[in-house]
Parts: structure tokens; sequence; C-alpha cells
């Protein structure tokens, strides 16, 4: 009687630690996904798995976009700016600060909108790329967009 008594105790135990595990593993919440980057020294390299996605990256930063939408509409406003770059509009107005007191652009008044006047002559920031003015990445994407001409055409 009493290895009855104990085989039904083990056996209602196990039930319920299993039970009790089962809600164990279904309230943890899931473990992330592994990111499409991996980590190599410094950088993060996208991973060439087949079922990874790509990374996301792009060679030209917010600043140089936010540059280059005013460099195709002085008159554009800061809506407008960070809708073509897929941007929050306090970001957009953050950067043309940034750009402002840098010393990249003017801005100046025109009844309630702005006005952008773009310094081609200011040179990059980045100490390679020190020589050469900012004028240059502009004629590059606004010649562009101007002419239609595929990469291939130049």
């Amino acid at each position: 009687m009493d290895a009855q008594l104990a085989d039904a105790q083990r056996t209602s135990e196990q039930r319920y630690t299993k039970s009790l595990s089962d809600i164990i593993l279904l309230k943890t919440p899931p473990t992330r996904s592994a990111s499409p980057l991996r980590r190599v020294g410094r950088c993060d390299v996208a991973n060439t798995s087949p079922d990874r996605q790509p990374s996301s990256w792009t060679f030209l930063t917010h600043h140089a976009r936010v540059l280059l939408e005013i460099a195709r509409d002085p008159q554009a406003r800061l809506r407008d700016i960070a809708s073509a770059i897929g941007i929050t509009e306090r970001a957009a107005q953050g950067i043309v600060s940034d750009l402002h007191e840098a010393g990249y652009l003017t801005r100046s008044k025109v009844g309630r909108r702005n006005n952008y006047t773009i310094n081609a002559d200011r040179h990059f920031r980045y100490p390679t790329e020190a020589d050469v003015p900012i004028g240059v990445l502009l004629d590059i994407f606004t010649r562009h967009q101007h002419t239609g001409r595929s990469s291939t055409e130049y």
C-alpha cells in the first residue's frame, strides 16, 4: 500500500513539475533572434547566411541626405525633408541645426518659411576628406537627379 501511495505521489509530482515547467516555458519571453550583424573587432558585418536578411546600412549619413534634400529644394519644409529621408521631423530639425552651426548652410526667413543657402565651399569634416569641398558630393547627386543618366554613362 505504501509503495502504491508513493508511486501515485511520485506520478502526481511529475505531472505537477511537468505542467509547471510548461507554464514557465510559455511565460518566458522568446529569445531574441540572432542579429543580422555579427561583431568582428570593432565593426559589425553582415552575416552571409542565406536565411539572414541583408543589413540596412547605407553609404550616406542622415546629415548628407538632409543636405542633399536642401540642395534639391532650398525652400523645402522640415516635414518634407524628414519624409523624403525617412526620419522624424525633430531629427531633421536637429540635423539642420548641426549643419547651420557648422557653417554648411545658412537660414533666412521668407514669410513664414525658411530658405536655405548651402555653403558648397565648406570642406568635409573627416580628416581623410578634409581637402574636398562638399560641393563635389552635391554635384554628384544633383547632376544624377537632373540628367537621369545611369552610373555607366558617366
